[in-house]
């Protein structure tokens, strides 16, 4: 089917129109949730790990150890302490040499002169093709928010809930 100029203009402001209707805006959306199962604890976690910003979202199971995950807890409780902060958790290696069953690299950071701030998550399943899968993407969020995350994952590091959700509003346990 050929269109004409006039009718591709109107198809294309009828698409956006709905995108920009359909898609959720991503902080209205965006979240972070954990589903821990008891594995050699208190000194080792498994995890389900899930996250979205509204538009992009992953996830996948892994390991790592809870001080890892208490130290990066700690980091973001205090996080930013200046607009060049930077706060980064990583559980497994992306280069091929190192390759771990996982890869996850959270970073929290300051992304502009204003002191707006993002959850930058990358994930990868560290699988040959056709298996393997990954994604990258930021959930924007006020310090606060993150600060409030930080809370969550040390109260959740010591095997009180077995379940986190957190999105930039709320964080609830289960």
């Amino acid at each position: 089917m050929i269109f004409n100029v006039r009718q591709r203009t109107d198809i294309f402001s009828h698409i956006r129109k709905h995108m920009t209707s359909r898609i959720p805006r991503p902080i209205e959306s965006s979240f972070l949730a954990l589903i821990r199962y008891p594995y050699e604890e208190p000194y080792h976690l498994q995890l389900d790990f899930a996250a979205s910003n509204g538009v992009f979202s992953g996830g996948f199971d892994f390991y790592c150890a809870t001080e890892s995950l208490v130290a990066f807890a700690t980091e973001l409780i205090h996080f930013p302490a200046t607009l060049e902060s930077e706060v980064v958790w990583e559980v497994g290696s992306p280069k091929l040499a190192e390759r771990h069953y996982r890869y996850l690299h959270l970073r929290a950071h300051v992304f502009d002169h204003r002191g707006h701030c993002g959850l930058q998550m990358r994930m990868s399943s560290n699988n040959e093709p056709p298996d393997d899968a990954s994604c990258d993407f930021t959930v924007t969020a006020e310090a606060a928010a993150i600060n409030r995350l930080g809370e969550a994952l040390l109260r959740f590091s010591r095997f009180e809930d077995s379940q986190l959700m957190w999105t930039p509003h709320e964080t609830t346990f289960a």
